[in-house]
């Protein structure tokens, strides 16, 4: 990264993938990125490069784990039309606290999310309506040094429990992946 980084809340997210019927998904390829606590993604910043985005390969038993920083909520921008837009609404600008995931894996379909952060002040209010209940987690405090010094977080962080399920390829309506 070029620019200077922007801290957060260290978190560890970790999970498992399995198919719909519950058996793991090895190998899958979760792509995540996210916001920084500034409420700028790296590729609105000339300064940065490939901040708090990653690929992760999900293991033989289907667990992933990545370590980032809990998401913030932020304020999309608003000096062009879709300012225009908002405006005439009466609407705020401001998205909910997430972090964005796209899961892919060999015979299933391609799962594109995004998962918020519970008690984020905007999820029942998010300016693009792209909340839903289950896409809402609980970011929980963990008190463990010794864990945490294995992370190289300080003590305590954040941990997000995320499993994923995918459906196999060609099973009811699918979409076109996204590369």
């Amino acid at each position: 990264t070029k620019g200077a980084k922007i801290p957060g809340e260290h978190t560890l997210v970790a999970g498992r993938i399995t198919s719909i019927d519950g058996k793991p998904v090895a190998n899958a390829t979760v792509d995540v990125w996210q916001a920084r606590a500034n409420g700028v993604y790296d590729i609105q910043d000339p300064e940065c490069e490939f901040e708090l985005r990653g690929r992760i390969k999900a293991g033989p038993n289907g667990r992933y784990s990545f370590r980032t920083y809990k998401p913030t909520f932020y304020g999309v921008p608003t000096d062009g039309p879709v300012g225009i837009v908002l405006d005439k609404m009466g609407r705020h600008p401001m998205r909910p606290a997430h972090v964005h995931m796209i899961i892919n894996a060999s015979g299933y379909q391609q799962v594109i999310t995004h998962v918020f952060v519970k008690g984020d002040p905007y999820l029942e209010s998010d300016t693009v309506f792209a909340v839903k209940p289950s896409l809402v987690g609980e970011f929980k405090k963990v008190d463990a040094p010794d864990e945490a010094k294995r992370l190289g977080f300080p003590n305590p962080f954040l941990r997000l429990d995320w499993d994923i399920k995918l459906a196999p390829a060609g099973a009811g309506k699918t979409r076109a992946t996204i590369a």
